[in-house]
Order: C-alpha cells, then structure tokens, then sequence
C-alpha cells in the first residue's frame, strides 16, 4: 500500500513540486495528480450537498403525499395465530381484524410484533376509501435519505477520481522502471558488460 507525505521536503508532495532539479518529470506528475485528488475531494462537497438536499426535498414531499392520503384507527383483532419466524424473528403474529368504515365494515389481517388475543384493539392505517394500508414513513426519514444519497455521491465521484490515479501511478511506475533499466544496461554497457577483475 502506498503512503504519500504531505509536506515541504524534497520527497514530500510540495517538495516534489519545487524547483528542485533531482525531482524526475514521473515524480511531479503523480504529485500533481495526488494534489488534484485532495482539492477535488473538497471541490465537490457543495455539488454532493446540493444532491443531498434535492433528495431531501424530493423525499419529504413523497412522504408527506403519502401521509396525506392515510390515516389512522383502531380495529379488533378477531382471531390471530403465531406467523412462522423470519431471519430469527420472535413473537411475531398474524391477526385477522375486523373495523368498520362510514358504517361499512371491513376485514383484513396485519401482522403484529407480539402476542395478541381475540378482542384486542390494535392501531391500523387506512384510506380515504378505507381499504387497509401499511403505516406511512415519518418525514424524518428524508433527512437520513439525503444524507445518505450526498455520501454515497461523494464516494462514487471520489472511487472514480482514486481509480483515475492510481492507473496513473502505475503507468508512471511501469515507465520508471523502464527507465531505471534502460539506465542500468547503459551503465553495464559503458563498462564493457562486465567489472574488470584485477588478479
């Protein structure tokens, strides 16, 4: 895993981006690049904030609409039944309700998080229509979701941008190498392919 330093040396990134004449090309190269990664994480946190809050606003008035066209009642629980366990759920319950809507009434079943008996009144959500409906989310849940929706952006662009740079490094890598061997063959070559031994 590589490490970068941060700082005014000759090999830290500012030191690299000096005048200093040891700094290779491939050096100030992946400096600037690991410099434009830094300035581009901060860069792109109003864009990020500014998608967190549209999907803030967006999802507070989806849910308010939802909201809208529910509301809440009390129904009596008929008959109900232990409901078979999910991913280790305990205590879970089916019940079948009856309720009644502008004098008309009305059946159906919901599940139910504990132990209940015939003749138990439990809360439902129904509509304007009074048909059953699940209980609408809070507002407040829009909050987690643009918070949510701003990270992950953030992340994405960012994965990208790292993802960039470190092809970067590699290609800067490969070429270095290339020229470390170039130079050392010259080097062998120049005397005469191999060290002269004296007896």
């Amino acid at each position: 895993m590589q490490t970068f330093t941060i700082g005014t040396t000759r090999g830290g990134l500012f030191g690299r981006l000096g005048r200093n004449r040891l700094v290779r090309a491939s050096d100030r190269i992946e400096a600037i690049a690991t410099l434009v990664l830094f300035l581009l994480a901060v860069a792109i946190i109003p864009v990020v904030v500014t998608v967190g809050m549209s999907t803030h606003r967006h999802q507070a008035t989806m849910y308010a609409r939802e909201a809208d066209g529910v509301h809440q009642m009390t129904a009596r629980v008929t008959a109900s039944s232990p409901a078979s366990s999910l991913y280790g759920a305990k205590d879970v319950w089916v019940a079948q309700i009856a309720w009644e809507t502008e004098g008309s009434p009305r059946v159906g079943s919901i599940t139910w998080p504990s132990h209940v008996k015939v003749g138990d009144q439990v809360p439902i959500w129904v509509d304007g229509m009074g048909k059953l409906r699940r209980a609408p989310v809070s507002t407040d849940q829009a909050v987690m979701d643009g918070v949510v929706v701003a990270l992950l952006s953030w992340s994405a662009l960012m994965g990208v941008a790292a993802g960039g740079r470190w092809l970067l490094t590699w290609r800067l890598d490969r070429h270095r190498n290339a020229q470390w061997e170039k130079e050392l063959h010259e080097l062998v070559d120049g005397r005469g392919g191999r060290a002269d031994h004296k007896p």
